[in-house]
C-alpha cells in the first residue's frame, strides 16, 4: 500500500518488482561467474520476503527460476557440487510453515 497516497499497489507490480530484484542479484552473480560468490547471500532475504507475501504458486515460480539459474551457472562454470546444497536451501526457504 502506498501510504502517502492511500492507494493499494497492484499485485502484478509487486510480482514484477520481486522478479527484478532477483534479476539484479542474478546479474551480480553472473558478473562474478561463480555461484559460490558473495552475492549469493542476497537471495536469502529476497526469497524469505516474497515467500511471506505472495501465494505459493508465485513463490514456486520465482524460486524455480532462481534455482535453475544457479544450477545452470554452476554447471557451466565450476561444476562444484556444493551448489546442490545451496539450491536445496533456497527451495526450503520458500516453504511456509
Amino acid at each position: 500500500m502506498r501510504t502517502l497516497r492511500k492507494e493499494t499497489v497492484e499485485p502484478l507490480w509487486a510480482h514484477w518488482a520481486s522478479a527484478a530484484d532477483l534479476a539484479v542479484i542474478s546479474g551480480l552473480l553472473l558478473m562474478q561467474g561463480d555461484p559460490s560468490g558473495k552475492s549469493f547471500a542476497f537471495y536469502f532475504p529476497a526469497i524469505v520476503a516474497y515467500s511471506l507475501v505472495f501465494p505459493m504458486q508465485v513463490t514456486a515460480i520465482l524460486t524455480a527460476a532462481v534455482v535453475s539459474f544457479v544450477c545452470w551457472l554452476s554447471i557451466s562454470g565450476t561444476g562444484d557440487m556444493t551448489v546442490v546444497a545451496r539450491a536445496l536451501t533456497l527451495v526450503l526457504l520458500c516453504y511456509k510453515t
